[in-house]
């Protein structure tokens, strides 16, 4: 694994030194500053999340400046009609991305951070977790990433990678039959991302509820994994006391 990841990063590296990096940075804002694509949104979702477990940094940004006129085409609509009901752009990235994939930060890691506090037996994982509750519940997951050893970690890629993608899909179709309204209002940063939805729906209770059950079934989900991570982690550990023996 350590070879893996140490292959991938002179990779990289090479990429940057004839600055290929720079030219798919390039591709990528370009189609950020077209119109929105649902199959692009997913998509970029699923890339970014793949990255950044590969031990990358988190390569691309679905922010509110991404698709900024159909942000401000939303706005007007909502501020003129006093609906958010039928706004022309109801699945933006940052809509979805931020408001429904991104609870605790990329890879839903507010979700593992309660998974671990739940199942975890150990001291250490209990107090990793603990410690990074703070920052995951402000959408910094960095602190459990790497106490958890994630990264590269094949035990948490379906869920860190899919669990994004399945809340954005659940929330376009929640959308789509107009269950809850898309987050239109833009919410301060910093904002915890379980209350996105809520905020950016001008107090929309059931936004606030769907993004409360998501969480549920995340944490649901990232249980198996965490058990099976800690499995293998004892194995291997047990193993090194017997070489050392």
């Amino acid at each position: 694994m350590i070879t893996g990841a140490f292959l991938l990063h002179i990779g990289y590296a090479l990429l940057r030194v004839f600055n290929l990096d720079a030219t798919a940075t390039q591709v990528l804002s370009s189609l950020i500053s077209q119109n929105s694509n649902y199959l692009l949104n997913i998509s970029l979702s699923f890339i970014n999340t793949i990255i950044v477990w590969l031990g990358f940094g988190e390569p691309i940004s679905l922010s509110a400046s991404a698709y900024s006129n159909e942000i401000s085409s939303n706005l007007t609509y909502a501020l003129t009609h006093k609906t958010l009901v039928n706004v022309p752009y109801p699945f933006t990235p940052s809509s979805l991305y931020n408001g429904f994939a991104n609870f605790g930060g990329i890879g839903v890691t507010l979700a593992l951070v309660i998974g671990i506090l739940w199942v975890g037996k150990q001291k250490n994982q209990q107090r990793i977790a603990g410690w990074s509750t703070f920052p995951a519940i402000f959408n910094t997951g960095m602190p459990i990433l790497f106490g958890s050893r994630v990264f590269l970690n094949p035990v948490f890629l379906l869920p860190f990678v899919f669990l994004p993608v399945f809340n954005m899909l659940v929330a376009s179709v929640l959308i789509f039959i107009h269950a809850i309204p898309p987050i239109v209002y833009p919410v301060p940063n910093g904002t915890p991302g379980i209350l996105i939805p809520f905020i950016g729906t001008g107090g929309d209770w059931r936004a606030l509820a769907v993004s409360i059950c998501l969480l549920i079934i995340d944490v649901a989900v990232y249980i198996p994994f965490i058990k099976l991570a800690f499995k293998v982690e004892e194995k291997i550990s047990k193993k090194e006391e017997h070489q050392d023996d």
